[in-house]
């Protein structure tokens, strides 16, 4: 597999004969519609690569480059004489042996009932569906989604339910249902009573905690029922994860998260590293890679790396200039709607070296300007890579809701 950078003047036809793929596989692969490709847009290609040894590298260092065992670069390009490499010698790359990782995606069950194709796209790429809109409530102890097919299809496909069990009260994650919910024993063993016959009647294989916005003040009461919670939970044959907002240091604590605690407590977490550049802030990347970083740097300290999920994005949002604070919101777009929409305005996608993430601007038909902030299969793979140099458990991607097939074929691609 091999991603590369569309230059001015290519097209499919073009790529097709360069790279020997069908133009049919080059657009089913990258979700192309008949031959709109943008400079700077970046695609996919199942092709293994040629690397053209220069002064003073070795197959050790070679190997070290691309994180490509040694005996595999031999046995893939018949080497006699390893050791004997000169300038201008060319090697064919080796595929890289896959990583043995989880990845789990959320999903609207909403969406997926207007759009199978949702879950089809993604298929085998997955091993883990979190199905999202179970509510907490006072009354109910929980409300649950309608979730049938997105459930049947994960159970059907080899994939564990996940369901989702977040304080989100209208339009925001409330603080105050998420403190009383803390606070209030009876309600927590209803909860608890609701999400055990899930798993009988439904088929669920775990539950995650997504409480969002918790009082610091109530840092404590949520490790607390965590501590409850997780073994009885567990006895039931359900497997507990919670959603922890990104964080550099113990010092900060907006959400009410103890990392090191839920790290001892829950299964696994997973870490909500996105969201930088968001939809009622100034436009940044979503989830620029030097802050993911950060937020891993410190989640490894303090949680064993065999329990971290690393959040990825799936989506950008298209801000309209300049930016007011309170002012509209961005519009959220997918990766092929955001080339798209780069096509339709004639703009030339550029991409952030440091942030690893692409980007463009624009004017509109009423003369106002525009900055488009997305992530592509460049910026996953810089989260794939990050998953495999710190050996965490896995990715989870946000969310399922467009189309991008792209993503999956480099998922497949990467992980076992």
């Amino acid at each position: 597999m091999e991603i590369i950078e569309i230059q001015p003047g290519d097209t499919v036809e073009t790529l097709s004969m360069q790279y020997d793929v069908t133009p049919e596989a080059l657009r089913d692969m990258n979700g192309i519609r008949g031959n709109s490709l943008v400079p700077g847009e970046a695609l996919i290609l199942p092709r293994t690569g040629v690397h053209v040894v220069q002064n003073g590298e070795t197959l050790r260092t070679i190997a070290h480059t691309y994180g490509i065992p040694i005996p595999l670069w031999i046995e893939k390009n018949a080497l006699s004489h390893p050791q004997r490499l000169t300038a201008g010698d060319r090697l064919i790359i080796p595929e890289r042996p896959k990583f043995p990782a989880d990845v789990n995606a959320y999903v609207e069950p909403s969406y997926v009932e207007q759009n199978e194709r949702i879950l089809t796209e993604a298929g085998d790429a997955l091993n883990m569906l979190s199905v999202l809109g179970g509510r907490l409530h006072l009354e109910s102890g929980v409300l649950l989604p309608h979730d049938q097919i997105a459930r049947t299809y994960a159970l059907s496909h080899g994939m564990m339910p996940m369901l989702v069990i977040h304080n989100f009260d209208q339009r925001l994650f409330s603080r105050k249902l998420a403190h009383t919910f803390l606070h209030d024993r009876a309600w927590q063993e209803r909860v608890l009573d609701a999400l055990i016959r899930s798993a009988e009647e439904r088929g669920y294989g775990a539950v995650q905690f997504d409480l969002e916005n918790v009082d610091p003040q109530d840092r404590e009461a949520y490790t607390e029922f965590l501590r409850r919670a997780t073994p009885i939970l567990n006895r039931a044959g359900l497997l507990v994860s919670t959603a922890l907002a990104p964080k550099f240091d113990s010092t900060q604590d907006r959400d009410g998260h103890d990392y090191a605690a839920h790290g001892a407590l829950v299964n696994f977490v997973v870490l909500m590293t996105y969201e930088w550049g968001w939809a009622g802030g100034p436009p940044l990347p979503i989830a620029p890679l030097p802050e993911v970083k950060k937020v891993l740097d410190y989640a490894v300290r303090v949680i064993p790396r065999n329990k971290i999920m690393l959040g990825a994005p799936l989506y950008g949002y298209d801000w309209t200039l300049p930016y007011q604070k309170g002012g509209s919101f961005a519009q959220v777009l997918g990766a092929r709607e955001a080339v798209e929409v780069a096509y339709r305005v004639g703009a030339s996608i550029q991409f952030d070296l440091a942030a690893q993430a692409p980007y463009f601007r624009y004017t509109d038909r009423r003369g106002r300007e525009h900055m488009v902030w997305f992530e592509d299969v460049r910026a996953l793979w810089a989260k794939i890579r990050l998953v495999e140099q710190y050996r965490l458990r896995g990715l989870s991607l946000w969310q399922l809701a467009r189309s991008y097939p792209a993503a999956w074929e480099l998922i497949r691609w990467r992980f076992a």
